[in-house]
């Protein structure tokens, strides 16, 4: 039902980019998962700003790696969770991010932060500012 509701919701919208705040119970730091139709990653950039507050959980051997502490979002996981559910129907770009439960509250809020914000400020650079009216 409640999947019903977030799809019906998201009908006909568009998106530039899409991030789902998660958190990993065994983590021992901050990683991503990056999805987009090319290969123009931003993630690495995430990672660089969250890395200066946050420590960068080591390699997944399991997982495809795009750069350090970034994964791709695997085109097998088809539209199953709410991330690749609106990479696959709603926007062009989407993100994961997984904060260490291990870690602080503060930590793992300061990284989910961060790295929203290099996120919005890669995406603010493209966009034109609406006058107020």
């Amino acid at each position: 039902m409640c999947s019903q509701l977030v799809k019906a919701f998201l009908r006909g919208q568009r998106f530039a980019v899409h991030v789902d705040f998660h958190e990993d119970f065994e983590g021992e730091g901050f990683y991503l998962y990056e999805g987009k139709d090319d290969t123009d990653w931003l993630g690495s950039r995430v990672i660089e700003v969250v890395e200066a507050s946050t420590p960068i959980e080591p390699e997944h051997e399991e997982e495809t790696l795009l750069y350090r502490g970034g994964y791709g979002m695997e085109e097998a996981w088809g539209a199953k969770g709410l991330c690749t559910y609106v990479l696959a129907h709603h926007a062009a770009h989407g993100f994961t991010f997984e904060a260490a439960m291990p870690q602080p509250l503060e930590t793992r809020v300061e990284a989910q932060l961060r790295g929203l914000g290099a996120v919005l400020a890669h995406y603010r650079q493209d966009t034109p500012v609406m006058a107020a009216g």
